[in-house]
């Protein structure tokens, strides 16, 4: 897009789709999307609303906070990390720093 933002201007083929995401139930697009859990259907019709309301950039903004949030809890209860988050190793393609250890202790009892 010019100046680098997308917004809400997404190509009509993408917006008709994510309108028809929004207008669908749960349960119809876990049928035909073969999505295995209602949850994440809805996260489908969610994540649609706000790309089609608030746009790309806060859309990605707010699911990426939220999605830290949750990660940091569960890195925390020592739970099974089921977010999508993960934090970037500095320098990204450093291949040769350890994982953190509270990384590597997740899940374990």
């Amino acid at each position: 897009a010019p100046g680098g933002e997308v917004g809400t201007a997404f190509p009509a083929q993408v917006e008709q789709c994510m309108r028809e995401f929004v207008a669908a139930a749960p349960e119809e697009l876990r049928v035909r999307y073969l999505i295995p859990r209602h949850d994440q259907a809805e996260g489908l019709r969610e994540r649609a609303r706000m790309l089609l309301e608030e746009g790309f950039e806060a859309t990605l903004t707010k699911v990426h906070e939220r999605e830290k949030a949750r990660y940091e809890g569960q890195l925390a209860n020592n739970t099974r990390l089921t977010s999508v988050y993960r934090p970037y190793f500095d320098p990204i393609c450093d291949t040769t720093s350890p994982v953190p250890d509270e990384v590597l202790q997740v899940g374990k009892q």
